[in-house]
């Protein structure tokens, strides 16, 4: 786990807790498979969904609220979101995630496809034990909604009309439905009522648009310091997100359609179709999206009762949505 919460120790406590679920869980009697597992479960990142999870919790807290549930649920929810990212590495064909190889880099895909389809079986068997039906549904149309925003994104490669609400569409699936899940059960098996679980899930899906804006802004402007190169995989990929989209829009000559358009492109069409998007506002329009939603968010946490929680998970969502890196 990255450094993200050690302002908050309580949380970070909890999340260590997380991940030693996550290890009893996932880890077997086969020790190839525990050396793949054990390095995924201890590269966590900021462990942000399971973390939302839990501070939503802390709104219920009436008698139906039992403290290793919840633990047990943040842990399902980030196994479904590491799962994902491993077919995710497949489908893009990606070398690395977070300056680690991936999985299906380093052992080739069809075992990747086992390792993802594993961690599926594990969380729904975990789910099947301890949750109520309710529960079990919004999981899975969750991750329908992901596949299917994962169909909508490949289906759309390469397309040079390609517009903001087909966008919002694929990111609303790929990465906000999950994060909004996140909010809405933490919530909702801890007792809380129906309406504060409903802002909070709302609270996750707007967090988590702005916070894929966000991404896919920082993977073309981080480039420039030789950090990132997201952005260059996506578009020689015919993955064209938000900054794209909007210097498409800007296209009359259609000088970038036509960088785009090439089949081989060299280092220094990638820099002309940055230096395209920079110079066609593309960063700036989705600046303004990405704020927009980040508003809604801050404007949903307002509505929530005042509780101490209410300030970490305003300072947490700040914290995400105005980083820099």
């Amino acid at each position: 786990m990255s450094n993200f919460w050690e302002n908050y120790p309580s949380y970070k406590e909890d999340l260590d807790k997380v991940q030693d679920i996550m290890h009893d869980t996932l880890i077997s009697k086969e020790s190839y498979l525990n050396e793949t597992l054990g390095a995924m479960i201890n590269k966590r990142g900021k462990m942000i969904r399971p973390g939302l999870l839990l501070i939503s919790s802390e709104f219920g807290k009436n008698q139906k609220y039992k403290k290793e549930e919840i633990l047990q649920l943040a842990a399902i929810i980030e196994m479904f979101h590491m799962a994902t990212l491993v077919h995710d590495d497949i489908i893009d064909e990606s070398e690395t995630r977070r300056g680690e190889y991936t999985l299906q880099y380093k052992y080739g895909k069809k075992y990747a496809v086992y390792i993802g389809d594993y961690i599926f079986t594990k969380c729904f068997s975990m789910l099947s034990g301890s949750y109520d039906m309710d529960t079990m549904k919004n999981i899975s149309n969750v991750i329908s909604r992901i596949c299917t925003g994962e169909l909508m994104q490949f289906h759309s490669r390469y397309d040079l009309n390609a517009s903001y609400k087909k966008y919002l569409k694929v990111i609303s699936g790929k990465t906000a439905a999950l994060i909004s899940l996140a909010c809405y059960i933490g919530a909702y098996e801890s007792g809380a009522d129906e309406k504060t679980s409903k802002i909070l899930g709302k609270i996750g899906y707007y967090l988590g648009v702005a916070f894929q804006i966000k991404d896919d802004i920082l993977d073309i402007t981080e480039d420039d310091k030789g950090l990132k190169k997201t952005s260059q995989i996506d578009i020689l990929n015919g993955y064209y997100t938000l900054p794209v989209i909007f210097a498409l829009q800007k296209d009359e000559a259609g000088v970038l359609k036509d960088l785009l358009k090439k089949e081989e492109k060299t280092k220094e069409d990638v820099d002309l179709i940055f230096n395209f998007i920079k110079e066609h506002k593309g960063i700036e329009k989705s600046e303004a999206i990405a704020t927009r939603h980040t508003n809604k968010v801050l404007s949903l946490i307002n509505k929530l009762d005042n509780i101490e929680h209410k300030d970490i998970l305003k300072k947490l969502v700040e914290n995400l949505l105005y980083r820099k890196n």
